[in-house]
């Protein structure tokens, strides 16, 4: 798996939700393969890097963060409705099932 620092995990995620929200060389949703998966293997880049740890700073890169700092990076993805927003939303759900399962995998 290919290191990445924090800044391109948010830039490759925004670019993601803007490509998908503008129709910019995707083919289908990026609610959908192979989007979904590239979405996740950013996430796994994230999680065994360690930037998903909640910390008492505001920086780990949990659900939270990567709408706030997305949201920075692309405002309209703070309109309600626009989709921006709507796909964001959907990438935050995801980022944090994602962070739990892989948190408590070995506690079945």
């Amino acid at each position: 798996m290919e290191r990445m620092t924090k800044p391109e995990i948010i830039s490759n995620v925004h670019r993601m939700i803007h490509d998908s929200a503008e129709g910019h060389g995707m083919v289908g949703s990026l609610l959908q393969e192979p989007y979904k998966g590239d979405l996740f293997k950013l996430f796994t880049a994230a999680y065994w890097g360690g930037m998903t740890e909640r910390h008492h700073d505001r920086d780990s890169l949990t659900g939270d963060y990567l709408v706030e700092e997305v949201g920075r990076l692309c405002p309209s993805a703070k309109l309600d409705g626009s989709k921006e927003n709507n796909l964001l939303w959907k990438v935050m759900g995801w980022w944090n099932e994602w962070r739990y399962a892989y948190n408590h995998y070995d506690k079945r």
